[in-house]
């Protein structure tokens, strides 16, 4: 993050920058609407007259200003819409196991099956044209590179726990409801991480 850097007015036209201090490139690389990163190496010599003017105050300035930059997205509308679609697909994926396995008497795998399908195309369609709808695919390749992402890290998960479901319920007897929204809930943070670094994260050339 030290030296010179160059780069084009329009990666960072209507950014809002804040630097701390002079780490000015991390917050142009963290806001600006970057794709490419070509580095161009140089070595350190060894100070031989004066002092260093760096600061313990500058390493706490440094962390602050990494701190500001996680956070800030936190903040973010689509954030709040994300979760919201997290939610209700939890919701959903427990309804209809319940109303598959418990009222209609179906086995519990093929329950878990369709109840958590059901919730992954509920979170793909609420995503792609809610949560992150004002931030449209550049190409309908993007767009189908997105949509499997997400199919893709929520199957693999969904797979992994009807396997956890059915060891769990044969080796332990423990009650299948129990077991099922246990690891509903324990594995939905995992899913949706995937999901999200698998399909809606901002697409570099």
């Amino acid at each position: 993050m030290s030296g010179y850097f160059v780069v084009k007015r329009q990666a960072i036209a209507g950014c809002d920058l804040q630097p701390v201090g002079y780490k000015i490139l991390l917050e142009v690389l963290a806001r600006g609407d970057i794709h490419q990163v070509v580095e161009t190496p140089y070595y350190f010599l060894e100070r031989e007259t004066g002092s260093s003017k760096v600061k313990a105050t500058h390493y706490l300035d440094y962390l602050r200003h990494l701190l500001r930059l996680r956070v800030q997205p936190l903040r973010s509308r689509a954030l709040g819409r994300y979760l919201m679609v997290s939610l209700m697909a939890l919701l959903l994926d427990g309804a209809i196991f319940f109303w598959l396995f418990d009222t209609l008497g179906w086995n519990l795998t093929r329950s878990a099956l369709i109840a958590g399908e059901a919730g992954i195309l509920f979170t793909i369609a609420l995503l792609d044209l809610w949560t992150f709808a004002g931030r449209p695919a550049r190409t309908s390749l993007d767009r189908y590179r997105r949509l499997i992402g997400v199919q893709l890290a929520h199957g693999i998960l969904l797979i992994g726990r009807l396997v956890l479901i059915n060891t769990l319920i044969a080796w332990a007897n423990l009650n299948p409801l129990t077991v099922f929204f246990s690891l509903l809930i324990g594995t939905a943070p995992a899913g949706h991480l995937l999901g999200s670094r698998l399909s809606w994260r901002p697409t570099r050339n």
